[in-house]
Parts: C-alpha cells; sequence; structure tokens
C-alpha cells in the first residue's frame, strides 16, 4: 500500500462482471487511508477507512461516498439495490476480517449508506 497507487481489479455485479480501478489517494499508516474509482461502475466514489485504538483492539471504520450515473434511474437503483448490496459487502469484510483474524468483531455503529448529493 502507498500512496497514488493504483489498483486494478474485476467485481461481479449479478453475475457480470465490471472493471474497477482504484487508487490510494490519501495514506497516513496506521491511521486512514483513501481509495477512489479512476474507473468503474460508480459516477463518484471515496472510500475513506481508519484504524484507531479501542479498549479490546482496533476500532476499523469506514466512510463512504458515491454517486451513481443516469440521474434519477442511479437515484432508484440505490434505494431499490445498491444500497443494500452495499450493506451486505460490508458486513461480509466484517466476517472476513474476524475470521481471518481469529478475532470477535462487533458494530458500533448502524452503517448509513446514502450516496453523495
Amino acid at each position: 500500500m502507498r500512496l497514488g497507487l493504483h489498483i486494478d481489479y474485476t467485481i461481479h455485479w449479478n453475475g457480470l462482471p465490471m472493471g474497477w480501478t482504484s487508487i490510494i489517494s490519501a495514506y497516513d499508516p496506521p491511521h486512514s487511508f483513501v481509495d477512489e474509482q479512476v474507473r468503474g461502475p460508480y459516477s463518484y466514489w471515496h472510500h475513506y477507512h481508519g484504524f484507531e485504538p479501542h479498549d479490546n483492539g482496533t476500532l476499523i471504520s469506514d466512510r463512504v461516498r458515491y454517486s451513481l450515473p443516469l440521474g434519477p434511474l442511479g437515484r432508484i437503483a440505490h434505494t431499490i439495490m445498491v444500497r443494500r448490496q452495499l450493506l451486505r459487502i460490508f458486513e461480509y469484510r466484517q466476517k472476513s476480517i474476524a475470521e481471518l483474524l481469529g478475532v470477535t468483531c462487533e458494530s458500533v455503529d448502524e452503517p448509513r449508506i446514502a450516496p453523495a448529493r
């Protein structure tokens, strides 16, 4: 991980492969980093990852701001599908981190997912 790193990967949305390129636009180890979409399914994607000491370990926080393409159709997609999919992705990541590290993870705050205005 480093500032300016480009990461190319493929995601699958409803079974369809989509290319995505992110850049690490901010990097402050061990406290935080930001990835931003350069190419992918969103009109705008800004994801802040924060790490801070907590009583029994590390508190991991995420702040995502994003916009979908297609104006009103994108807002409808957010309401009926995208919000739910993003929540599932973060739930999966929380479970995976717990399994990988052999720890218990718990949510401190209810996830809030809303498109950027």
